[in-house]
């Protein structure tokens, strides 16, 4: 297995389970079962109603016997993406992902944290002349933010492997948060893992990254997932304490007040 492949296992896998606690899902998050937790659909279903806050249509099946069953949730939450969200899944089928195509699983969940996370609709929906990449994007306002602490970033790898960028973040949006200037230009290690404990305290980002990944494996996708957290939070804080705040009423809640019927709340596992 290639490194870039095993780091983004991990990534793509903790940001599924950030945005499936809310429904008690949760994958591997070493990422070493995400293909086939995502064979029988029931993963994906969910995953897709949570992102746009809405029922799919039909009812997905919970727990899949027949491959029938399976490739049917898989088709209802692709079908959802594809024609009523007008998101371009190139090459991506069910039987791909019933078959345990693990390439293209990570193709898959990394074009949804581009089209719910990284880039915002209006962007989406701009001339193609005009159209700038989701990396360019998310490195433009990355700049604009860092450049002001004299912090430069030409890339979504090498630039961040010595912590200084990610707790410059931090700093961004919690100034005085974490000392800029007494940062160690060796104990890289110690940076990141520094970012990464403020940036969960302070405002319940998850963990998508292990430091020792960042330092001898950067993945530029992965760095761009985790990062786009930061993108997101200065865009509307609210909808971070909104999340906190409901994780943790749905565990003692046992009925939904909302329009919206809940599904059964079941793990994956292995």
């Amino acid at each position: 297995m290639t490194e870039w492949v095993r780091v983004q296992q991990k990534t793509f896998s903790r940001w599924v389970n950030d945005h499936l606690k809310l429904r008690n899902l949760s994958v591997d998050p070493e990422g070493t079962t995400l293909a086939s937790d995502l064979k029988n659909g029931v993963v994906l279903f969910n995953l897709v109603e949570v992102l746009n806050r809405q029922k799919l249509g039909s009812r997905c099946n919970t727990a899949p016997k027949l491959k029938l069953h399976s490739i049917t949730n898989l088709s209802t939450a692709l079908n959802f993406l594809t024609k009523e969200k007008k998101i371009r899944l190139i090459g991506i089928g069910a039987e791909d992902i019933f078959d345990g195509n693990l390439k293209l699983c990570l193709g898959l969940i990394w074009t949804l944290i581009v089209n719910y996370q990284i880039v915002e609709p209006e962007q989406l929906d701009q001339p193609t002349a005009q159209k700038k990449t989701p990396k360019q994007l998310l490195l433009e306002w990355c700049n604009e933010v860092l450049n002001p602490l004299d912090i430069y970033v030409t890339n979504f790898t090498s630039s961040w492997t010595n912590g200084v960028a990610f707790c410059g973040l931090v700093d961004v949006l919690k100034p005085e948060t974490i000392n800029l200037k007494q940062l160690s230009s060796t104990e890289v290690m110690d940076n990141i893992n520094l970012a990464f404990d403020k940036a969960h305290d302070l405002f319940q980002f998850p963990k998508l990254l292990d430091a020792d990944d960042v330092v001898l494996s950067p993945d530029e996708q992965s760095i761009m997932s985790y990062v786009s957290y930061f993108k997101s939070y200065m865009q509307d804080p609210s909808l971070y304490q909104k999340k906190k705040k409901s994780s943790s009423s749905s565990s003692s809640s046992s009925s939904s007040s909302s329009s919206e019927e809940e599904l059964p709340l079941i793990t994956i596992s292995g």
